[in-house]
């Protein structure tokens, strides 16, 4: 009981923990976390996440193209 008030009291003051781990109720920081034990996990909330990174990564890289062709617009 002890540690899981731990790992919830790390988790509630930080907003850097494994996606994957908590979604199945353990709280690991990502800082230290290299080999995540859920890493090729397909359950439902594991593959929406996966789903979510993938669209954010894709809103970055349009967000940068369009701030650079804006740039290179006003330089003209």
């Amino acid at each position: 009981k002890e540690k899981i008030r731990e790992l919830t009291t790390v988790h509630d003051s930080s907003k850097y923990c494994c996606t994957r781990c908590r979604h199945h109720g353990t709280f690991m920081l990502k800082k230290f976390h290299v080999s995540c034990p859920y890493i090729f996990c397909t359950c439902e909330l594991c593959s929406l996440n996966a789903q979510r990174r993938k669209i954010d990564k894709e809103l970055r890289a349009y967000r940068q193209l369009h701030e650079n062709l804006n740039c290179d617009l006003n330089l003209s």
